[in-house]
């Protein structure tokens, strides 16, 4: 909850709310985790644009959290657009 307390949008937060959505996704709580992650991911997107690296690795973390709660479309979705991204930037 920390990261929701921080300045809305900026960097602290967003590096707050992906700490917080890999720990969540670690312990197994995936549903959680993709509240600090989507939001953070959003914040990412607005700051570097769509298709910046910093944009797919949080995609990908995304991407698990859904398959670990068997939404396999979205999972495919997430980790697809992450992998474009990392094709394009590496």
């Amino acid at each position: 909850d920390e990261a929701l307390r921080l300045e809305p949008d900026s960097q602290e937060t967003c590096a707050a709310a992906i700490k917080c959505g890999k720990l969540l996704l670690e312990a197994e709580r995936p549903r959680e985790c993709l509240q600090y992650l989507e939001r953070a991911l959003a914040m990412q997107e607005k700051r570097f644009g769509p298709n910046h690296h910093v944009v797919a690795f949080t995609l990908r973390d995304v991407g698990l959290a859904f398959g670990s709660l068997g939404e396999v479309l979205k999972q495919k979705e997430r980790l697809e657009r992450a992998l474009a991204i990392m094709e394009k930037n590496f």
